[in-house]
């Protein structure tokens, strides 16, 4: 036994214990065995039972048929026979002659088949059968026992059906029904466990996709605060519900001013590029204008030279204000990164990671 036969009957609801000792594996990990024997009769056939697809069957010979264990060994199987003993040939030939004369022998090599049949039209009296009909029979087998008893009922059903023939083939088939009732439940245990292991799959996936969705929203919220170019107009109200006119609409005057606290260095590119609110973008401002604000003017000129120098080497107005984060740290506020980016300046001619290859 290897690992498919070991797997198949364990999946046929044959225990560790019982595998182990039709493959006659031992361990030493307990004291029993280093003296249980791994020859157990019923144990050997419950397990070799397991691993019959379909079932356990045996083939016997069709009453009237004139075919004998002799007759298989000389036309079934005879270059078997040569290599194996007579018992293990008479079991494979009993298999392969009722392979021959059933519809689902097609695979057998036409030279075996022509060799089968005509020894087999020349039995003349000694077949009574009717033509067409296979000279072995297939009969189902029950596997019963108790350890080192074991017992094998043939004919567990009629010719007409599923009746059962006698006693002991009703406590051998409620015997089987049992290990199915058993094997069935088995089955539902393991369904219950793959369901229990895909809800919590699923609810792992719910928190992952939750935390997408949050670090989408914030994503979002940041590129809300730094919106495109806004002009300020001034809508007057109507009191009738006629189109409004011109003169319903008006330019509000820009003013030259700062904002007092910016919050990021998005909304001081914002200040500077667009301008905010109903103020004058920052770069249109005349001489005079900078003069009002020239303090603050002047501390935030060295972010609006740096970012619009990254601009200019390809790099997004947006994506330059993260990289000088990523440089003095997300946790500074906008002054202490001026004063930085200032002493920076003045210092070395700028910090070396902003530099513009």
């Amino acid at each position: 036994m290897r690992k498919f036969a070991t797997t198949v009957a364990r999946g046929s609801g044959c225990s560790k214990d019982d595998t182990d000792c039709r493959a006659r594996w031992k361990s030493h990990k307990q004291q029993q065995d280093q003296y249980a024997n791994v020859t157990i009769p019923y144990v050997d056939a419950k397990v070799a039972a397991a691993l019959c697809k379909g079932g356990p069957v045996a083939y016997i010979h069709a009453e009237g048929s004139g075919v004998t264990d002799d007759w298989i060994l000389q036309y079934v199987v005879p270059a078997t026979r040569q290599k194996l003993s007579r018992e293990v040939c008479i079991v494979l030939g009993r298999a392969l002659l009722w392979r021959i004369f059933d519809e689902s022998g097609n695979f057998i090599p036409e030279e075996i088949k022509r060799r089968v049949h005509g020894a087999y039209s020349n039995l003349g009296d000694r077949c009574t059968l009717e033509k067409g009909v296979n000279p072995i029979k297939k009969i189902p087998l029950g596997i019963s026992g108790n350890d080192a008893e074991v017992v094998i009922i043939d004919e567990l059903f009629t010719d007409e059906g599923f009746e059962l023939v006698d006693e002991q083939g009703r406590r051998v088939r409620r015997r089987i029904e049992k290990q199915e009732i058993t094997l069935l439940a088995s089955h539902v245990l393991h369904l219950r466990r793959d369901v229990f292991d895909l809800k919590a799959q699923l609810e792992r996936r719910d928190e992952q996709i939750a935390r997408m969705m949050s670090k989408v929203n914030r994503n979002l919220q940041h590129v809300a605060a730094t919106p495109g170019r806004r002009t300020a107009v001034l809508v007057a109200a109507s009191e009738s519900n006629s189109e409004p006119t011109a003169s319903h609409n008006q330019n509000v005057q820009l003013v030259a001013a700062l904002s007092p606290l910016p919050k990021t260095l998005h909304d001081l590119w914002h200040e500077y590029e667009f301008g905010s609110g109903n103020r004058k973008p920052a770069k249109d401002f005349k001489p005079t204008e900078r003069g009002r604000v020239k303090h603050s003017y002047y501390k935030r000129k060295f972010l609006w030279e740096k970012v619009s120098e990254m601009v200019r080497s390809g790099m997004v107005a947006q994506e330059a204000c993260n990289r000088i984060y990523e440089v003095y740290g997300q946790n500074l506020s906008v002054t202490q990164i001026l004063n930085q980016m200032k002493r920076d300046k003045l210092d070395r001619g700028g910090h070396p990671a902003l530099s513009i290859q």
